[in-house]
């Protein structure tokens, strides 16, 4: 189930507009409701022994490097289904700012997908098990070839994967490998975002240390909006208008 406020948060903020409008508020919210109303969600989940997956892959792979000391794997296919699909294509003008912002919503509510079913495995975890990081095509330096290798496992008749281009229809679909084994240290599924080499992201966050504490803050945040958030006082002036010099920093590697 997907809670309609934490949506529209999460979209406002991805939109990263310095004020919205009654009237973008509006489309916001009417274009959160069309998206939830035109989607179906397709899940398919398989675990398999290491051993069963290490006959199909490569073990030059880099997906090696994070399923390694794993006993098994979630091999796993989420689609946000035909309706989405057919959602998007009948927008004439896929330029238009209703066109962006439909996109937003459909990937948050795919990211919110999988964030239920990362929380799902790690609640059936057994004592003293955790699951690694992700290893989804595309992501990082996972090859695309890897589709290949996940739908010979799990697959839908209504997600289809190009063979020569390796992507899905529905486009609001992903798959994925998830390593599960004992003693390995669960991964924090917030720690996606410093993995991901999108580094323009929104969403992305990043640590800073200020008078030898950290923080972690979104990426392009003015540096006098966290110090304001923080409650950490400082003198400035200007209010941050880049003329008083109170805010000047010297970057030095830790």
């Amino acid at each position: 189930m997907i809670n309609f406020d934490i949506l529209k948060n999460k979209v406002i903020k991805e939109l990263a507009l310095p004020s919205i409008s009654n009237d973008i508020m509006d489309l916001v919210n009417q274009s959160i409701l069309n998206c939830l109303e035109n989607y179906n969600l397709i899940k398919e989940i398989k675990k398999v022994d290491i051993t069963i997956l290490k006959k199909h892959l490569p073990k030059t792979d880099t997906a090696w490097k994070t399923l390694g000391d794993s006993k098994a794997v979630y091999i796993g296919l989420l689609s946000l289904g035909q309706k989405s699909q057919s959602y998007l294509d009948s927008f004439i003008d896929k330029s238009s700012f209703e066109m962006y912002l439909i996109n937003v919503i459909y990937n948050l509510i795919l990211d919110e997908c999988f964030s239920q079913v990362w929380g799902n495995l790690q609640d059936n975890l057994k004592d003293n098990y955790g699951l690694t990081s992700i290893v989804a095509p595309g992501e990082r330096d996972f090859c695309l070839e890897l589709q290949k290798i996940i739908f010979a496992f799990v697959s839908s008749p209504e997600v289809y994967l190009d063979q020569e281009t390796l992507f899905m229809t529905p486009l609001k679909s992903m798959t994925f490998l998830i390593g599960e084994g004992e003693n390995i240290p669960s991964y924090n599924l917030a720690q996606r975002c410093y993995d991901c080499h999108n580094l323009k992201c929104q969403q992305r966050l990043i640590e800073i240390k200020i008078n030898n504490v950290k923080y972690q803050v979104p990426y392009q945040k003015r540096l006098y909006d966290v110090l304001v958030d923080k409650r950490i006082f400082f003198d400035s002036f200007c209010g941050g208008n880049h003329q008083c010099g109170k805010c000047k920093v010297i970057i030095v590697k830790d």
